[in-house]
């Protein structure tokens, strides 16, 4: 391997690394609740790998927290666009959708979502009160079953979900 190829090789495996690092660092400040600098980290970690459609489902994910809706659908779109199989911009799709009372939109995203990552507990549970809002209670019921079969024991979102079983049907537990 010539010396240039080496230098290349190099350059990459650090673009690589300092991308990984910011991505890191903005999910640990995403975690604490400090979207400006999450929001920061992740553009950094885009700056270093333009390409991995995973850092704009995250930071599209953040802005929706954020509350920045234009700049979520924009990273959101950018990264279905790179590889269609990201299920958390489908998930914050769904997530936008819901929040607008756009049920039959966001249990489609909620579904595609579910589709590319069947074991993530998060479409399951938001779709549940999708179908429920759109009236569709037996519907609902399958999904938070569904959901709480994968959310961890001692998860707190099992009693919130057992609480919507039995909004959906008393006969649904």
């Amino acid at each position: 391997m010539s010396e240039n190829r080496r230098q290349i090789a190099r350059n990459v495996g650090l673009t690589r690394a300092d991308s990984q690092a910011y991505y890191e660092r903005g999910l640990q400040a995403f975690a604490t609740g400090d979207y400006e600098n999450a929001i920061l980290d992740l553009s950094e970690a885009i700056h270093y790998d333009r390409r991995r459609a995973e850092l704009y489902s995250a930071r599209g994910l953040i802005y929706v927290e954020a509350g920045k809706k234009d700049e979520a659908e924009i990273d959101l779109a950018y990264a279905l666009r790179l590889d269609k199989r990201q299920w958390l911009a489908h998930y914050c799709f769904g997530m936008m959708a819901f929040a607008k009372g756009d049920w039959a939109a966001a249990i489609d995203r909620f579904t595609k979502a579910q589709t590319i990552a069947p074991g993530r507990p998060e479409p399951w549970f938001h779709r549940a009160i999708a179908h429920h809002q759109a009236r569709d209670d037996n519907k609902a019921a399958e999904d938070m079953k569904t959901a709480l079969r994968f959310l961890e024991e001692g998860d707190k979102r099992r009693s919130e979900a057992n609480k919507w079983l039995k909004e959906f049907k008393p006969d649904a537990k």
